[in-house]
Formats: structure tokens, C-alpha cells, sequence
């Protein structure tokens, strides 16, 4: 979806309370250190943190029900900067593609009625 991230999302079941869970997984095999895999996660939940409000107004408009995966699949550790707007670029696709699907199943809909 935006390297250096793989983003997984699920919908939700009703129950859920918050709009939106997020996961942070760095793979012990690109990073053999645990202070290199930290350092990743905490600079992913940072910039996660920094942009979230949009991803959770948008579920909250939409009813929606989030869990979020972002998977680190980079070899190397990005600058937060470098992070930062890629998170921004996963958080925009991912309402993009949620509001492409709710177009497509919106227009099937209509044909069937």
C-alpha cells in the first residue's frame, strides 16, 4: 500500500467500542536487534498517533469499525520524517479504498433493484 509499510485492515463487529484498533508488527528477521525493532515501532506509533484523528473522523462519519495493521517491510530504519508521510499516504488510500468499494457495492445494488 505505501512502502516502507504493509497495511492490513479488518473490519470490526458492532460490539467494538472504538472506532479504529491499529497493530505495529517490525519482523524479527530484517531486524535482529530488538532496539533497532523499538525504535521502528515507536516512531510508527508516533506518526500513527500524529495523524490519526483522520482516519478516525472518517470511520466515525462512515460507522465504521476498524482494526489497522501496519507491517514494517523495509530493510533499512526510515527518518520519522520519511515514516510521517508515508502514514499519511497509507491513511489516505486506505479511505480511498474503502470509499471505492462503497461505490462498487452501492452501484451493484442498484442493478439488482
Amino acid at each position: 500500500m505505501s512502502f516502507p509499510f504493509r497495511v492490513v485492515y479488518m473490519l470490526a463487529g458492532e460490539d467494538e467500542i472504538v472506532p479504529v484498533r491499529m497493530m505495529v508488527s517490525v519482523p524479527k528477521k530484517r531486524f535482529k536487534l530488538a532496539v533497532k525493532r523499538n525504535k521502528i515501532k515507536r516512531l510508527i506509533r508516533e506518526t500513527y498517533r500524529l495523524n490519526k484523528m483522520e482516519i478516525i473522523d472518517f470511520a466515525n462519519v462512515h460507522n465504521l469499525k476498524l482494526y489497522i495493521s501496519f507491517q514494517y517491510v523495509s530493510n533499512d530504519i526510515a527518518t520519522f520524517e520519511m515514516i510521517n508521510k508515508k502514514m499519511k499516504n497509507a491513511i489516505k488510500k486506505l479511505m480511498d479504498i474503502y470509499l471505492q468499494t462503497e461505490k462498487r457495492t452501492d452501484e451493484n445494488d442498484q442493478k439488482y433493484t
